[in-house]
């Protein structure tokens, strides 16, 4: 990944969050099913790659 500004960063985080914010309103729906749960597990995972990963690597170059 090459060196971004911290507008695009801005950008993508925002974008990143919306989604995030969506698919998780809509899993509510599912709550209580195994689909539900597999899914929730999914976006959970997805969080933590976004903050530990992206972040990290924006933060370091």
């Amino acid at each position: 990944m090459g060196k971004i500004g911290l507008a695009e960063f801005e950008r993508i985080k925002k974008n990143f969050l919306t989604i995030y914010k969506d698919l998780k309103t809509n899993v509510i729906a599912l709550q209580g099913t195994e689909e539900g749960k597999m899914i929730m597990e999914a976006l959970t995972k997805l969080d933590r790659w976004f903050l530990e990963e992206f972040v990290a690597k924006f933060k370091s170059e």
